[in-house]
């Protein structure tokens, strides 16, 4: 085991989650987790790029590659606010957030184009814990 001491102070965290103006995206974190383990498969390997399409109530999860073909998962959310935005990200990272929240529905926060998601669930338990992921351009 190996430890190092750090002189200095620990950066302030609250600085580096985004404050959100808008409603979140209330999904079904299971319906969600199934539909990105089949678009998964036909995501790149190496960037593991999928794109979610917002609309009103609800989401549209593409990917495309050019040797395994194209893949396409809509599904219902709850949204009021939001509106209509797109945004890339990496399907595994996902894919681990959703792993984590044990809930059966969470919330999606998203504010912009360069801004990163966050996902929390829904019930006071799980509440604890914040999950930012970074957004990819596609």
């Amino acid at each position: 085991m190996v430890s190092k001491l750090i002189d200095g102070r620990f950066p302030d965290y609250e600085q580096a989650v985004p404050k959100y103006t808008k409603e979140p995206l209330i999904f079904d974190r299971p319906k969600l987790k199934n539909a990105l383990q089949r678009i998964a498969i036909l995501s790149n390997e190496k960037i593991g790029g999928v794109l979610f399409n917002i609309q009103e109530g609800g989401i549209k999860i593409t990917s495309t590659d050019s040797d395994l073909g194209d893949a396409e998962e809509d599904l219902p959310v709850h949204s009021s606010g939001i509106g209509e935005a797109s945004v890339g990200v990496n399907v595994n990272y996902f894919l681990d957030v959703l792993g984590l929240i044990e809930s059966d529905v969470a919330r999606l926060f998203y504010d912009g184009v360069d801004k990163s998601i966050l996902v929390e669930a829904d019930n006071e338990e799980d509440r604890l814990a914040t999950y930012l992921i970074m957004p990819l351009r596609i």
